[in-house]
């Protein structure tokens, strides 16, 4: 029996016998879908979270938490980034989807 090699990913692969073209059909694997953060998980609320919901966030760790919670209230991601030292504009922008500011 012959092996196939189909690539589904990077990280992985599948291997699938192969069979006679006549009596099969080419079909085409989609990759998983990839929802966006927010519309999986909750928003944090910037101005409300404590320290460890803070340290889930992408880039967030203990000092920059403390800053986030000392540096209070925010009224959007620019108010945010100006007030917290360390937070520059890329980590802003990841941080764009996951937060709110209620």
């Amino acid at each position: 029996m012959k092996k196939v090699l189909l690539s589904l990913s990077t990280a992985a692969l599948l291997f699938v016998p192969a069979v006679a073209a006549a009596k099969t059909k080419a079909t085409t694997l989609a990759p998983a879908a990839t929802a966006a953060p927010a519309a999986t998980a909750k928003l944090v609320h910037i101005n409300s979270a404590n320290t460890k919901t803070l340290m889930t966030l992408p880039g967030i760790g203990a000092k920059i938490a403390a800053d986030i919670i000392k540096n209070r209230p925010y009224k959007d991601l620019n108010d945010l980034q100006t007030k917290v030292k360390g937070l520059g504009a890329t980590n802003v922008q990841k941080l764009a989807p996951l937060i709110d500011f209620k």
